[in-house]
């Protein structure tokens, strides 16, 4: 998918897909899914705050 900079499994069936851009790439994920038959239970967007980003560079 254009624009996905990274896919992170989180757990079984839970993925964490970060984007290269702003975009929201929800409605991309949902046809991927689609046009290859596969279950989705939900996408959620995720914004980074500047705290946890702060926290993410200080690990």
């Amino acid at each position: 998918i254009a624009g996905v900079k990274e896919v992170m499994e989180i757990s079984s069936n839970t993925y964490r897909i970060t984007s290269t851009e702003e975009k929201d790439l929800r409605p991309e994920i949902f046809r991927f899914a689609a046009d290859r038959n596969l279950s989705m239970v939900g996408l959620k967007q995720e914004k980074n705050s500047l705290e946890s980003i702060f926290q993410e560079l200080t690990k």
